[in-house]
């Protein structure tokens, strides 16, 4: 069976190399270097290295996955006619890739793996940083997105290898640390006379141009809680605050005392929205984001439910309920995507037995009425279209005047106000929000008229009708 066996290059230098690797590299057998860009490389081929490398496939391959996976397989080809070295930088066993996937397929290729030691990037990195691995440090792969890195070790992010990678890495971990965090960059470690170790803050990163295959990142361990808020950290300041030590106020609410609470914080994000303040919307989704919590803290407190349940909970509707991104299914318009929602909404409520069950009675009364009538449109019962509806509004006006008693009134200003809304389906306008905008418009005139009265000397209850309105109309326009 023919052998591929595997060595390191080390860090830099050519002394890092160990004795059995060097013997190796000049013992006759055909030599592969995963790429010729490596400091020792050059005094190897002065003292006689033949080699092949792949470093034109660098160029040719699209990404990392597929250029680890082609050299992978060429070398495993060339070992089944005849045993190879292949030669990579570092320690083949950290962060080698195109190693891994030779180890992975060797069986199908029937060819023997043998994998040895070496001297890895790290050691000058623990010597450059002045830090003992025995109190913590992790290995991260900096070619691809990096998750929540574990704040009291150190953090060692490999192959960065140019500014477009580490863009990518400080997006990555502004996710994770305020942007003033100071880390490390380190370059040709190992490298006698060449190495380097920069001191920065986060948002820096990616402004410097020390990058190549010879790039890393350190990490210092970090406080937890001096990094930007996260949902874990909420989470934590929330049980705290309910806890034997935290806020009497706090400890001290329910589900339904919190009720007004929630509605309140709803209705200040609408209002935000209004506005079109950015600002005061991210701050407000934040206070609607305090009930979430709050009110799953209370579940988790009694065993009911938690936050993650809440979040497992809704991915999967969100899956389930999306068949035409997640899924096979098809949908190409807007209106499809509503009609899949609701026929699959039925189907998880096991079937109803009215075609209003499961509309929400708390709702706003221009938008309870809105979606009752849609349910109502879905089975036919509709105007074929807004003349019907015009109509029923006139209607419906003639028989509020004509009403001679309070019951009588209250009933036909219900049915006018629910034949208006109907009138917002056919122009589909949202009549909550319609309506919200008319009162800002109506007290922002207002305003104008007070303001009005105030310049002129007078006050706005001293006036006439008649000049009330005319100062209306200086309003509107």
């Amino acid at each position: 069976m023919a052998k591929i066996t595997v060595v390191g290059l080390g860090p830099g230098m050519l002394g890092q190399i160990s004795l059995e690797t060097y013997e190796l590299l000049f013992s006759g057998v055909k030599v592969f270097l995963r790429t010729a860009q490596h400091p020792c490389v050059q005094d190897l081929r002065d003292k006689g290295l033949e080699y092949k490398t792949f470093d034109a496939a660098y160029e040719a391959c699209p990404d990392f996955p597929q250029l680890y996976a082609k050299i992978a397989d060429e070398v495993l080809s060339a070992a089944e006619e005849e045993d190879v070295v292949y030669a990579v930088p570092g320690n083949p066993r950290t962060a080698e890739k195109s190693v891994a996937i030779i180890l992975e397929r060797a069986k199908n290729f029937r060819v023997e793996v043998d994998v040895k030691a070496a001297m890895s990037f790290l050691e000058p990195v623990f010597d450059g940083l002045g830090i003992d691995p025995v109190d913590g440090v992790s290995i991260i792969d900096g070619s691809s997105t990096v998750s929540k890195p574990v704040y009291e070790h150190w953090n060692i992010l490999c192959q960065v290898y140019n500014r477009a990678v580490a863009s990518e890495r400080k997006l990555d971990l502004m996710n994770y640390y305020p942007d003033e965090y100071e880390i490390y960059v380190l370059r040709s470690m190992g490298v006698e006379g060449e190495e380097k170790v920069c001191k920065i803050p986060l948002y820096e990163l990616d402004r410097t141009e020390n990058f190549d295959h010879l790039t890393c990142l350190a990490l210092p361990p970090y406080e937890e809680d001096k990094l930007k808020p996260s949902m874990d950290r909420l989470l934590g300041v929330m049980a705290k605050l309910r806890g034997p030590e935290g806020c009497p106020w706090d400890r001290k609410q329910t589900h339904l005392s919190l009720r007004p609470y929630l509605l309140e914080e709803t209705y200040e994000v609408l209002d935000a929205l209004d506005q079109g303040d950015m600002h005061k919307l991210c701050e407000e989704l934040g206070d609607l984001l305090l009930q979430i919590v709050f009110h799953a803290q209370l579940a988790t407190e009694k065993q009911e439910f938690s936050f993650e349940d809440v979040a497992t909970t809704l991915v999967e509707k969100l899956l389930r309920r999306h068949p035409h991104v997640f899924s096979d299914a098809i949908a190409e318009s807007a209106s499809d995507v509503v009609e899949t929602w609701e026929k699959i909404k039925v189907k998880e409520a096991g079937g109803r037995s009215s075609i209003f069950d499961g509309l929400t009675q708390g709702l706003p009364a221009t938008l309870y009425a809105k979606k009752v009538q849609g349910r109502a449109a879905r089975v036919g019962f509709d105007w074929p279209n807004m003349d019907g509806a015009v109509a029923k509004v006139n209607e419906e006006l003639a028989e509020l005047l004509e009403a001679s008693t309070w019951e009588q009134q209250e009933a036909e200003l219900g049915d006018l106000l629910f034949s208006v809304v109907n009138i917002s389906r056919f122009v589909d306008v949202d009549p909550e929000l319609a309506l919200r905008h008319t009162i800002a418009k109506f007290i922002k005139r207002f305003a104008f008229m007070d303001e009005y009265c105030i310049r002129n000397n007078t006050e706005l209850h001293t006036l006439s009708l008649e000049q009330l309105d005319k100062i209306w109309e200086l309003a509107k326009n």
